[in-house]
């Protein structure tokens, strides 16, 4: 069976030879660019200087040596355009961190006495900062309680939404055709312009302003986040037209909904302001496509998630476990027949860090057995794998995986 089989049949609920394998299909299932380079080393791969996919998080692209070792069964189709109009194209060395790495064309540097590192996009702007011996690039924002909260016009924040351009909508289609044409794979995309999520940016609020605006302005709310999902359909049709036909999954969502103990928002204002625009593109993708839509949020989203599947969400990553009320067996019991769940494979937070080879072989293993149970399970960490994992838990984390994932 193929990986494109093995992934496709996974997400319809029919038979697969084994629970299928994602590492960097996304970038909410990827690795650290320095931990790459370590686990590289580790596994004696000669691996190419990592490029980072999302200087937010220092993402590594996961390339072929890797992928085959570990016995991946899926590849993103990467947007030629990426977060804070970076590009995947024209990569720059930058040597400023614990290594070398290529970073996204259009990017460039400022460099403070103290060893701050500022982010500038193609515009020099200063879109994000890292501090002195820092791993991730902190992005320039305003989270502080405004004293008057000033409400914006929907209308004229639906323009500061970028439409994806022909030469990147040419880009995907033949990116997305060479993967389906040329590769095995399970193809992976996601559109990354308007994507609907708490919707401050695009206004001018902090988060915090967003929260409280949420239960002061319901009205206000519910048009903004109309407005954005309104927006976001005219990209996804713009996708679904170029690369409709080559994939599999199409991310949605990234947004958190979820911390550690609770849900961000409550229950009533996530059905009644989140739920239509969820259901809109959910609707369109199916009618559109064969491909199955894809929502990550982290922490505890137990409440939320009968609601996403009344949107019509087909996958929901990334199974924190360690949050409170997402135990595993307890999800699979009262959602695993609904939803796909991708993910939570092994607590990221603590076993994969801070555990031994034997700790996480055998959450690896507990994981799978629950649920992989009568399929509708895609195996993988239940965050990005951060730099300072020991590279033998990660390698025993994907070996377990492989080996426990036959015959459930």
């Amino acid at each position: 069976m193929t990986s494109r089989e093995r992934v496709r049949n996974t997400l319809r609920r029919k038979p697969a030879d084994r629970v299928p394998i994602d590492l960097g299909g996304w970038n909410v299932t990827g690795m650290h660019a320095y931990e790459y380079v370590l686990l590289g080393k580790h596994l004696g791969i000669d691996l190419e200087c990592p490029k980072i996919t999302d200087p937010l998080m220092m993402l590594a692209r996961i390339e072929e040596p890797l992928r085959r070792r570990f016995r991946v069964d899926t590849v993103p189709l990467e947007n030629l355009t990426e977060r804070w109009g970076l590009e995947h194209r024209n990569w720059k060395v930058w040597d400023q961190g614990a290594y070398p790495v290529l970073m996204p064309g259009g990017s460039a540097f400022r460099y403070a006495e103290d060893g701050t590192v500022t982010l500038l996009d193609p515009k020099g702007s200063s879109v994000a900062s890292m501090p002195p011996e820092g791993l991730y690039f902190d992005p320039v924002s305003n989270t502080a309680l405004s004293a008057e909260f000033v409400l914006a016009d929907p209308d004229v924040c639906r323009n500061r939404i970028p439409l994806y351009s022909q030469e990147e909508l040419t880009v995907l289609e033949k990116y997305g055709r060479y993967l389906n044409d040329f590769t095995d794979y399970a193809v992976m995309g996601g559109f990354r312009k308007g994507q609907l999520g708490h919707n401050w940016s695009f206004a001018g609020h902090s988060m915090t302003d967003w929260f409280c605006l949420l239960h002061l302005e319901p009205q206000y709310t519910r048009e903004m986040l109309a407005m954005t999902a309104e927006r976001a359909m005219e990209n996804l049709k713009l996708y679904i037209e170029a690369v409709g036909n080559f994939v599999d999954v199409i991310f949605i969502s990234s947004t958190d909904y979820g911390n550690q103990l609770n849900s961000t928002i409550s229950p009533e204002i996530f059905q009644d302001r989140y739920l239509p625009c969820y259901r809109l593109m959910n609707d369109y993708v199916h009618s559109r496509t064969n491909a199955k839509t894809f929502y990550h949020s982290c922490g505890s989203i137990r409440v939320l998630l009968d609601f996403f599947i009344e949107s019509g969400a087909d996958i929901i990553n990334p199974v924190q476990a360690s949050a409170e009320g997402m135990g595993v067996q307890g999800l699979k019991d009262d959602f695993g027949d609904r939803v796909i769940f991708w993910g939570g494979g092994v607590d990221s937070q603590k076993t994969l860090q801070f555990g031994s080879l034997e700790d996480a072989g055998r959450e690896v293993k507990e994981r799978i057995t629950i649920l992989g149970k009568n399929g509708g399970y895609v195996f993988a960490a239940d965050h990005n794998i951060q730099y300072g994992v020991p590279p033998e838990n990660i390698e025993v984390m994907f070996d377990t995986a492989y080996e426990a994932g036959f015959n459930l």
